[in-house]
């Protein structure tokens, strides 16, 4: 579980106010008299305090400029004091921008009832502190390199604290994520499920190309077609580069690909002012149900909604309740009539839901038993 007992914004050194603000835990689970709430009342006597180490949301009553936070230790049991974390901002609670990434363990005050120190937000150009390279295409049933780089300016990016997963693959004995940036082109990862090679950073790294070196044998597993893409925390991807015809991987063993430059954001030409025209009608909020209705093995099932190509709006699970029908509350997910969303459904094991589903309105998601062995699986849908 987490706990803390006030968390604090300052801009210019000037305290926030967070006179009239809310405080939400989507999914949280917290003790009696120990709420979100407690998180911004101004007191250090209380707390609060989540089973489930969710999100703590805070809404202010008006936009305001926030350039650092810190946060106030709870009375006691430094064991639930936060050690990483993200803090996000968003204007509109659809779209999140990373503000501050804690990604190794913080020294948080053993003190009780202690402020830590003023954590800055980053700046807008920071970087990324995750790259994710997505083979979309190979002549085997299975994807191999020894090494992957990246570069910024010329200058080649330390790969000294760097990790490497490689969610939903299945790697053979020796031939692991971590091979593919541990320098030695000896070595190699190899994926026989052909999913994607996350690389993360403890701090944000800026790079503008990136290239791969292939391994000891068989060219047929060389990637030909794929996607590098960049993201602040891991859940929202920025496609960086996109190879969609078979590029001429090197046939030599242990041979460095050239350098393959990310795509840059065009700057379109400045039009001609138009006339003014009327603004459109706003959108009523969607009216939308949401349920999970769980079956065997809730609680190594979970599932989230973003925007499509955009952020993610609300979560949930795992679950504990077998055979139970379990209600959303109200006003979590906030959507927008005929706005398009991405349901992605997740499962522990990569079976499925084993009978369970997630609800929207009269429609069933995530039903499916068998996902052909992936552990996610993704729906499109239209607020109505």
């Amino acid at each position: 579980m987490v706990q803390f007992s006030e968390i604090a914004f300052q801009n210019k050194g000037v305290a926030v106010s967070l006179a009239g603000a809310k405080a939400y835990n989507p999914d949280g689970k917290n003790p009696e008299g120990e709420k979100p709430a407690m998180a911004i009342d101004g007191s250090t006597k209380t707390k609060f305090v989540d089973v489930n180490a969710g999100p703590l949301m805070i809404e202010l009553t008006n936009q305001v400029e926030v350039d650092r936070f810190s946060f106030t230790t709870a009375n006691d049991a430094p064991e639930r004091d936060p050690v990483q974390w993200w803090l996000e901002g968003s204007s509109n609670g659809f779209d999140w921008v990373l503000l501050n990434a804690q990604r190794v363990d913080y020294p948080t005050p053993t003190g009780r009832g202690q402020q830590t120190e003023w954590f800055p937000f980053l700046k807008a150009d920071f970087g990324y502190f995750f790259f994710r390279f997505v083979p979309t295409t190979r002549s085997a049933n299975m994807v191999q390199i020894s090494e992957i780089a990246f570069r910024n300016r010329g200058v080649q990016v330390s790969m000294s604290n760097a990790t490497a997963t490689n969610p939903g693959g299945e790697n053979m004995i020796g031939e692991t994520p971590d091979k593919a940036i541990d320098g030695n082109t000896q070595t190699k990862w190899i994926d026989k499920n052909v999913e994607g090679l996350i690389i993360g950073f403890v701090q944000p790294v800026q790079a503008d190309s990136f290239s791969f070196t292939t391994a000891n044998d068989f060219p047929a597993r060389d990637p030909v077609q794929w996607q590098l893409e960049g993201s602040g925390t891991g859940v929202k991807w920025v496609v960086l580069h996109s190879q969609t015809t078979d590029y001429a991987t090197p046939t030599e063993r242990f041979t460095q690909t050239e350098w393959f430059s990310f795509a840059k954001a065009s700057v379109p030409t400045p039009a001609p002012t138009p006339a003014p025209t009327p603004a459109p009608p706003t959108l009523p909020p969607a009216k939308v149900s949401l349920a999970v209705v769980t079956h065997m093995l809730p609680e190594k099932v979970r599932w989230s909604i973003s925007v499509k190509g955009g952020a993610q709006l609300c979560a949930g699970g795992p679950y504990k309740q077998w055979y139970a029908t379990i209600l959303v509350a109200e006003g979590e997910c906030k959507m927008k009539t005929g706005t398009t969303y991405e349901l992605q459904c997740m499962d522990q094991y990569g079976e499925g839901w084993a009978g369970g589903h997630l609800k929207i309105n009269d429609a069933k998601y995530c039903g499916d038993y068998q996902w052909g062995g992936g552990k996610v699986t993704n729906r499109t849908f239209v607020a109505p």
